[in-house]
């Protein structure tokens, strides 16, 4: 029974994955919920490390918010992704 659990909160992380890789391909998500994704996060998880407020956090997952986003936001948000910030803006689902 356990086994069958794991297997199934597994599958669910990996279709969310891939749902948020091709939302972000689609333009339709900032490559944030990626990220976020495969950290494992949640809004509430992503804002407090970013030290915001969540509806901000939120705001971020827009592309057209994202892509104003300043060098220093992008760039604490690679630090806590462990990416560079070359890998969050030139994200292109590979």
């Amino acid at each position: 029974m356990k086994n069958i659990v794991q297997t199934e909160t597994l599958n669910s992380l990996q279709q969310r994955i891939l749902e948020a890789k091709q939302a972000v391909v689609n333009g339709e998500l900032s490559p944030i919920v990626y990220f976020m994704e495969i950290n494992k996060m949640d809004w509430k998880t992503l804002a407090a490390y970013m030290n915001s407020f969540v509806f901000l956090i939120k705001r971020h997952q827009k592309p057209s918010v994202f892509n104003k986003l300043k060098p220093k936001t992008l760039a604490k948000y690679a630090e806590i992704f462990d990416i560079s910030v070359e890998e969050l803006t030139q994200f292109n689902g590979k």
